[in-house]
């Protein structure tokens, strides 16, 4: 599935693209990351401890973002920095007090106010607790694969709320996790897939397209 650019993606996916850190590009262009760049940022977040992975991928830190952005008056790419900075910080690629020099240099403010979004970003999202995760999220981590061995009756369940378009069924089908793991593949094909192929999916294939944010989230963790 080719790369679709930054301004062809919906509203909703150019919001989750700049304010869910995992899938903030690391450049301040979104559709100037490049492949390489992309594989290094999958591979240090699955180095990361499951919590903190939690946090850099949850739609409740983008919407956190998302808030900050509204109390300074920020555009989707300035918010993109806060997610950045977070996840540098995660990755430990900066300290906590560098963070204002980085928002100041890359969003074009003074320090002054960086500072201020830094501090919010602290209290809002990396000094807070991270939240324990939903019997249905700790099924979902376990290997999809052994999930559906150990639970049978797991597969038939919707995950989301609309039917689906699956290749070779004549009428929509069901948007059951194992109708959903069916479109993946006949997307995607079987092989195992990395974040990019998966982002992707996420974002831009037809089914997927029309998904809520907590759906895509449900969808996500898949």
């Amino acid at each position: 599935m080719a790369r679709t650019s930054f301004n062809d993606l919906t509203e909703e996916s150019k919001i989750l693209k700049t304010t869910v850190p995992i899938y903030t590009p690391v450049t301040l262009s979104p559709d100037d990351e490049t492949l390489s760049q992309i594989m290094e940022r999958q591979e240090k977040f699955l180095k990361l401890s499951e919590p903190i992975k939690d946090k850099l991928a949850s739609y409740k830190t983008g919407e956190k973002i998302q808030q900050i952005g509204k109390i300074f008056n920020l555009e989707l790419l300035q918010m993109a920095s806060i997610a950045r900075a977070i996840r540098s910080y995660y990755f430990g690629e900066i300290k906590l007090e560098a963070i204002p020099s980085l928002l100041s240099k890359e969003i074009g403010i003074d320090i002054a106010r960086a500072q201020e979004i830094a501090k919010v970003a602290n209290e809002k999202i990396i000094g807070s607790k991270v939240q324990e995760r939903s019997p249905e999220e700790n099924l979902m981590k376990l290997p999809i694969g052994q999930a559906l061995q150990k639970y049978p009756k797991t597969g038939e369940q919707p995950i989301t709320s609309s039917p689906i378009k699956l290749k070779h069924f004549p009428a929509p089908a069901r948007p059951s996790i194992k109708n959903w793991i069916a479109d993946f593949h006949q997307k995607m094909g079987m092989e195992k897939h990395g974040m990019m192929e998966r982002s992707e999916y996420l974002f831009n294939s037809e089914n997927a397209k029309s998904l809520t944010s907590a759906e895509r989230q449900k969808l996500a963790y898949i």
